[in-house]
């Protein structure tokens, strides 16, 4: 992937939303202006997400902040991934592992013939050192990639002893879930459902050394009936209460016909119904969340309380799902 794709400056300096250099399509094809391979974090994270997948390796997408040291410690949203191997959950930073494009900038600033250009070419031209720098960002735990910190060896020395440059440097990244103003962002409620990579197999916990109790095994039949209680069919309500004296005075007897409704179904599936289409879904749900995921790969969270679904949207409002009597 770092040898196939580029970072594309161009998006990032000019905002880019929506370009297809966010897309895998812009890593493996091309990006909105037709440039063959050219990406930035979205693109780098979804491609190696789908190559990784593709190969039966679990993989996800991490989004959050990142602060870089060059060139003046910027910060900015970032995207990298989690790569389940042999049970364990790594961290992944395929983007600023590929320090191509940075190498380049930097390369420019200096005139051909000077000593600091030939210093940057002796350097890029170091395969082995090259090799260190592009695979540094992998397989790293969650408290590793927050606060990283360059090692030693990434520091490049010059044959004549002059001069030493680390273009990796120290970096730290957070997850949307990290930060209060951002948890009803879906991309930010979908990564805090993301394990943290402890360097443990999956299902262990680097917490207490304490000796949990022994944990009895639940009957088949509980996790059904769970299920059992939510099943049946939901209508939203556009107001931040529900009032359905309100709702029946305004829109009439029957209102709910007009109105996006879901079907729960006991077997952990659902239909969301509008004026225009259906939708087939999956779901789970713990007592208190439901999780759904549309056939698309969309995907909502929902807040469950006293027979009552809600959801949280960025605009600020808060829709109420009740069951149809």
């Amino acid at each position: 992937l770092i040898e196939l794709a580029t970072y594309d400056m161009d998006t990032m300096n000019n905002g880019g939303q929506g370009d297809l250099a966010h897309t895998a399509f812009g890593a493996f094809v091309k990006n909105s202006a037709g440039t063959p391979n050219y990406c930035v974090c979205d693109g780098y994270s979804l491609a190696y997400e789908y190559v990784l997948q593709q190969l039966g390796i679990p993989c996800a997408i991490v989004r959050g902040w990142v602060e870089v040291p060059y060139p003046d410690g910027d910060q900015g949203g970032h995207a990298w991934n989690l790569v389940q191997l042999d049970d364990v959950w790594y961290e992944f930073d395929s983007t600023w592992d590929d320090k191509t494009t940075f190498m380049d900038e930097v390369a420019e600033v200096f005139e051909p013939g000077t000593y600091e250009y030939q210093f940057f070419e002796e350097m890029t031209s170091d395969t082995a050192y090259m090799q260190l720098v592009q695979h540094c960002k992998f397989e790293l735990l969650s408290t590793e990639i927050e606060d990283y910190v360059s090692p030693e060896y990434l520091t490049y020395v010059s044959q004549d002893g002059r001069a030493h440059f680390d273009p990796v440097g120290d970096s730290w990244r957070r997850r949307y879930c990290d930060y209060e103003e951002t948890k009803e962002n879906v991309k930010g409620i979908l990564t805090a459902l993301l394990p943290v990579a402890d360097g443990l197999p999956s299902g262990e916990s680097g917490g207490s050394t304490e000796e949990e109790p022994e944990k009895t095994e639940e009957p088949a039949e509980s996790a059904a009936a769970d299920y059992s209680e939510i099943v049946g069919t939901y209508y939203v309500s556009g107001y931040n209460e529900l009032d359905e004296a309100a709702l029946t005075a305004e829109l009439g007897e029957g209102y709910y016909e007009d109105l996006m409704k879901f079907q729960l179904r006991e077997d952990e599936t659902g239909t969301l119904i509008s004026a225009d289409e259906t939708e087939e879904f999956v779901y789970i749900f713990d007592g208190e969340l439901l999780y759904i995921i549309g056939e698309n790969g969309a995907s909502i969270l929902m807040y469950y309380e006293n027979g009552i679904f809600s959801v949280d949207t960025v605009s600020g409002n808060r829709y109420y799902f009740s069951k149809m009597k």
